[in-house]
């Protein structure tokens, strides 16, 4: 039997910031590079539960158009034979939102959604993880986007978050800011690695570096290794260097950093 993957996640906007973004956390590995879809005033999309890559292009591209969330959810699934397996959450550049959950997503499976967001998550523990999602960003006004999305991750992990544990979390986020888009990824490769990608960080000075090292923890707490594999993936060797600088000052047991290097 294949092994089922559990998956949470948020989409969102900030119209007054004119920024929209994804938070998500899986038992999947890579979560960041299926999941999480945005373009700066276009709106936000995430795809899971036996995900259907299509969703993402095709959705943004539904969503130029001017079509509401809503209807780009109908029209995605609707061209879908193997919609009764997926998930979709989809915000536009309004900040209407919509959820889809197929009837064959495996339970507890649902979503939620909101002024300027859509939660949903399948295989979770409860509702009470996608109840924690929405409430959370509903109640968090005045932060920036980014931390925003970040607070729902802890808030559904408290909540009691995917009943078969997690491996992978990323950020993704969209629009005006300091220095454009930028995607935090942190995965878990195994009992004593960890995987931790930023690319196009908000802020080389310390915001991207804030916001992996964030996530990174979520992955950090449970592991309890002696010793930790750490690869750093990053566009900027300073912000390379920020990382493994901030994992030493927070004593993280780093043993070994692999660092890609340019060829060519």
């Amino acid at each position: 039997m294949a092994e089922r993957i559990a998956t949470y996640s948020i989409c969102a906007c900030d119209l007054a910031a004119e920024q929209w973004g994804v938070a998500t956390q899986s038992k999947f590995l890579a979560v960041g590079s299926v999941v999480p879809w945005a373009e700066p005033h276009v709106g936000a999309i995430a795809t899971q539960s036996y995900a259907n890559p299509r969703y993402g292009p095709d959705g943004l591209a539904l969503l130029r158009e001017g079509l509401p969330a809503e209807v780009v959810v109908e029209r995605l699934t609707s061209a879908d034979q193997g919609r009764a397996h997926r998930q979709l959450g989809v915000v536009d550049a309004q900040g209407r939102a919509a959820t889809y959950t197929g009837a064959e997503c495996q339970a507890w499976a649902g979503g939620r959604t909101g002024d300027g967001y859509a939660a949903q998550g399948n295989i979770l523990v409860s509702g009470a993880t996608v109840d924690a999602l929405a409430e959370t960003f509903e109640a968090s006004p005045g932060k920036s986007l980014a931390e925003r999305l970040l607070d729902c991750l802890d808030a559904a992990e408290a909540a009691g978050g995917d009943s078969r544990g997690r491996q992978s979390t990323a950020l993704l986020v969209v629009g005006l800011s300091e220095a454009g888009a930028h995607l935090t990824e942190v995965g878990q490769a195994g009992l004593d690695s960890l995987r931790i990608g930023v690319q196009k960080p908000l802020n080389l000075h310390g915001k991207g570096v804030r916001l992996a090292l964030r996530l990174g923890q979520r992955l950090l707490q449970p592991v309890g290794a002696d010793r930790l594999v750490v690869e750093l993936l990053a566009d900027s060797v300073n912000l390379i260097l920020q990382l493994l600088l901030a994992l030493t000052e927070r004593r993280v047991p780093v043993v070994n950093v692999l660092v890609p290097v340019p060829t060519g």
